[in-house]
């Protein structure tokens, strides 16, 4: 899983900002929020997220699930977390489906294994520890 430092350092990267207050700057902020979200103090809005995603040249969808993942606790997060799983697992099904589509006819073994190998990418990349 992304995290909010990575959506703020790719923005400033792509837009070629310096400082975090910069980057405050050009998302419309007079303050710096950009140190509060880095430190975990607060989160971006909603709005916002999508906005620095862009500007990060990154998916808004799975910045607002990211999001929805950092500002949950508990059961929460345990259920967000799972949404962002089953939703990759099931665009790679939709993918294996779409081959066969257009021709390529994988065995049950090779589907099985592209699965997989989706499943263990999503394990690596959920993060399931506090802030």
């Amino acid at each position: 899983m992304k995290t909010v430092d990575f959506y703020i350092d790719e923005a400033k990267k792509n837009r070629g900002i310096k400082s975090d207050a910069g980057l405050s700057r050009e998302l419309g902020f007079k303050g710096n929020p950009t140190g509060h979200w880095r430190t975990k103090r607060a989160w971006p809005a909603d709005e916002t997220i999508v906005e620095l995603a862009e500007m990060a040249n990154e998916d808004p969808t799975e910045a607002l699930m990211n999001l929805n993942i950092w500002r949950a606790s508990g059961k929460a997060r345990v259920l967000y977390e799972r949404i962002a799983k089953s939703t990759v697992q099931s665009v790679a099904i939709l993918g294996v489906s779409s081959l066969a589509t257009f021709g390529f006819q994988p065995k049950t073994a090779e589907a099985s294994q592209i699965l997989e190998k989706v499943e263990t990418q999503v394990a690596n990349n959920v993060y399931y520890g506090k802030y």
